[in-house]
């Protein structure tokens, strides 16, 4: 899928930079939903300034777009955003909306799933330097595995 989001290019680099209100936020729910507007067939992400503050955290961007993880957040379904099963976006056609919700995705399941540290079992810390999570207990440093296959 990577390959075919030409002439658009994915910067995965990692950056520490604070969301404008028209960057793009990613907000994933535990039960594999996202939060999202489709009205036929075009999938649009809330901006920034449309869901208020909150955590977030730089993802990637798409030419000149950023996106943002917005971690622990609930938003009510409303002006036409609502949650959407993440396997219905396979049926969508191929875009940087597509593209952003898709590798979001596997940020978030990254973060979600790398809470406890595996080698001592303490709660796991967002590292400030790279993108990747560190145990303060016993310095254990994990870093995400994202197939592009997948996305």
């Amino acid at each position: 899928m990577l390959q075919d989001l030409y002439p658009h290019i994915y910067h995965n680099e990692m950056a520490w930079k604070a969301p404008a209100p028209d960057d793009y936020a990613l907000i994933f729910a535990p039960d594999g939903t996202v939060y999202c507007d489709l009205t036929d067939g075009a999938l649009t992400l809330p901006r920034i300034r449309d869901v208020g503050p909150g955590e977030v955290q730089y993802a990637f961007s798409i030419d000149e777009r950023a996106d943002y993880l917005l971690s622990d957040a609930e938003f009510e379904e409303k002006d036409g955003f609502s949650y959407l099963d993440t396997g219905k976006l396979r049926s969508l056609a191929l875009g940087p909306a597509l593209m952003a919700a898709a590798a979001g995705e596997s940020l978030y399941r990254w973060y979600s799933s790398q809470r406890f540290c595996g080698r001592c079992g303490r709660p796991m810390e967002k590292s400030k330097i790279e993108r990747a999570m560190v145990c303060p207990a016993c310095g254990n440093t994990v870093y995400p595995k994202i197939c592009p296959a997948v996305i």
